[in-house]
């Protein structure tokens, strides 16, 4: 298994840069249109995917660039 915040471990890769901004949207866009909070409930894969957004709006660049909620 891999380790670290990332699609592929502890390096941000071009995978990672691809998700970002979708997987921002979609948290955004489902509070706002369905008023479903994707991380209310926690599971196994939803952990793992908290863990992954997390880092990703971590990074500097994309907090430099990404849209206000």
């Amino acid at each position: 298994t891999v380790q670290g915040p990332f699609f592929f471990g502890d390096q941000l890769t071009q995978v990672d840069i691809n998700v970002a901004p979708f997987l921002y949207r979609f948290i955004i866009l489902l509070k706002y249109y369905r008023n479903y909070d994707l991380f209310a409930s926690m599971n196994a894969w939803k952990t793992k995917l908290k863990a992954y957004h997390d880092a990703l709006i971590g990074v500097e660049a994309f907090k430099s660039t990404a849209p206000s909620e």
